[in-house]
C-alpha cells in the first residue's frame, strides 16, 4: 500500500505560541507582584529559569529570595560567581500561584511560554540552568512530549539551538532531601554550567544525512563501498513487529552508516544477501542500540550471527549512568547533541495495532522510512563515537 506523507510534512509538535495567554491563566489578578519581570545583571550570559514565585519572591518583587532563593546564592557564591552580576533570574511562571500550589496540568506553564521565549530571544543566553521540573517542560515545550521524573535529566548539558540548557534540581527540592550528596551534586552541576565557554555547535541538517537508495545493484554497491572502508558501522532494521518469530514477521527496510556514509534501502533481493555478508564480515565493528534486536533479527531472517560486535549504545549508557530512562537512542541523542525527536510522523505506525503482533509500517511512504531508519543508524554511529571516547578507548573509527 502506498504511502499518504512524505518525509518532512509532519516533524513536531505544533509550535508553542509566541504571545503569552494571561487572560486564559488569570493568575496576576491574585498576586502581589503580577508578570513578574527578571532580575540580574547577566554579565556571564547564564540565565536562570525556577518554578514560579513564592510567597517571599511575590512580596518583595523578585525572583529566588525566599529560602531557596537563598541556597541558590549560598551555592553560586561557593563556586566563585555573583548571583546577581553574573546572572539573569526568570521564572517557567511569572505570576504566584494561590497558595504555591503546582501548575494546573501544564497549562499554565504553556500559556507563560512566551514570556520565557521573549528574555530568551531578547537576553540570548550562553546557558540556560532549568531548575525543576517546570522550567524544564517550559524549555522543552514544542520539543519533547513527556518530560517525565526530573532526575533523568539532572546534570546533561543539552546543546540547544544558541545556547546550552543544563537541567538541575530547584533548591526547594534540595532543602527537601536534607541531603548532602544532592546538595554536593547540585553546587557541582552548578558550576559545570558556568563553566560552559562557547555556545554548542549548530545542529546538523537531518535531511541530507541519508543516502535512500532503492535499485538493488546502488545498494549492493554502497554495502560493499562501507565493508571496504573497515570503519566501525552501525546498523539497523525497521519490522512490522517486535518479535521475528510471529508467522508474518518481516524485515522492511535496513540501513548502515559509518559516519561518513549512511544509507536507508528497502529490504529486497540482493540487498538482503550483500547485508548478510556485510553482517558476516569481521573486517568491520558493528554497533548497533539495542543490539539484542538485530542479532535476533538477523538469527531468524539470515540464519548466522552477526560478526565482530563491538558496542550496544543501550548497554554502553546504562554502565556509565544506571538511572531509568534515559538509554533509548531518542533520549541520548537529544540530551547528548541536542537532536530533537525525529520520530513524530511515524512513531504511531511503528506501534502494534491493539489486539496485533504487527504495526502499520506499511502504510508509510518508503521514503519517510528510509530517511528514519538511516537516522537511526547515523545517529546510533554518532552516541557510540562520543561513548568510546568515554569509556577510554583511543579510536579514529
Amino acid at each position: 500500500m502506498e504511502g499518504f506523507f512524505q518525509w518532512g510534512e509532519v516533524k513536531k509538535a505544533a509550535p508553542v505560541g509566541l504571545s503569552p495567554k494571561c487572560g486564559s491563566c488569570g493568575l496576576y489578578r491574585k498576586c502581589n507582584t503580577p508578570k513578574m519581570e527578571p532580575w540580574g545583571e547577566g554579565k556571564l550570559k547564564v540565565l536562570i529559569v525556577g518554578d514560579q514565585p513564592g510567597d517571599t519572591e511575590d512580596e518583595l518583587g523578585r525572583p529566588f529570595t525566599g529560602k531557596p532563593g537563598q541556597l541558590l546564592q549560598e551555592s553560586i557564591r561557593a563556586i566563585g560567581r555573583s548571583f546577581k552580576r553574573d546572572s539573569l533570574m526568570t521564572n517557567a511562571i511569572i505570576c504566584r500561584p494561590p497558595e504555591d500550589r503546582m501548575p494546573q496540568n501544564g497549562k499554565e506553564i504553556l500559556w507563560c511560554k512566551p514570556n520565557l521565549t521573549k528574555v530568551i530571544r531578547e537576553f540570548k543566553p550562553r546557558v540556560v540552568i532549568a531548575l525543576g521540573r517546570s522550567a524544564m517542560k517550559s524549555m522543552l515545550e514544542g520539543i519533547w512530549e513527556e518530560i517525565g521524573e526530573l532526575n533523568r535529566w539532572t546534570g546533561y548539558q543539552i546543546p540547544m539551538n544558541g545556547f546550552w540548557l543544563c537541567p538541575t534540581w530547584h533548591p526547594s527540592d534540595v532543602l527537601k532531601e536534607r541531603n548532602r550528596v544532592m546538595e554536593k551534586m547540585f553546587t557541582d552541576q552548578l558550576d559545570a554550567a558556568f563553566s560552559l565557554k562557547e555556545a554548542p555547535a549548530a545542529q546538523p541538517n537531518l535531511e541530507k544525512i541519508v543516502t535512500k537508495l532503492y535499485e538493488e545493484r546502488e545498494i549492493v554497491k554502497a554495502i560493499e563501498e562501507i565493508e571496504g572502508a573497515g570503519i566501525t558501522s552501525a546498523f539497523d532494521y525497521e519490522t512490522n513487529c517486535l518479535k521475528p518469530e510471529y508467522p508474518k514477521a518481516r524485515i522492511h527496510s535496513a540501513s548502515i552508516s559509518n559516519g561518513k556514509l549512511t544509507i536507508a534501502y528497502p529490504w529486497i533481493g540482493k540487498a538482503v544477501k550483500a547485508t548478510s555478508r556485510f553482517l558476516q564480515s569481521k573486517k568491520v565493528k558493528k554497533v548497533a542500540a539495542n543490539m539484542k534486536f538485530e542479532q535476533r533479527w538477523t538469527m531468524k531472517m539470515l540464519g548466522h550471527p552477526i560478526e565482530a560486535l563491538d558496542l550496544d549504545t543501550m548497554l554502553a549508557t546504562h554502565a556509565m549512568d544506571n538511572r531509568p530512562g534515559i538509554c533509548s537512542l531518542k533520549f541520548q541523542l537529544f540530551v547528548q547533541f541536542g537532536i530533537a525527536p525525529y520520530d513524530t510522523h511515524v512513531k504511531p505506525f511503528l506501534e502494534a495495532v491493539e489486539g496485533s503482533h504487527y504495526n502499520r509500517i506499511h502504510e508509510v511512504d518508503m521514503g519517510t522510512i528510509l530517511q528514519y531508519n538511516g537516522i537511526d543508524s547515523w545517529g546510533e554511529k554518532k552516541l557510540a563515537r562520543k561513548q568510546l571516547k568515554q569509556l577510554g578507548y583511543v579510536t579514529d573509527k
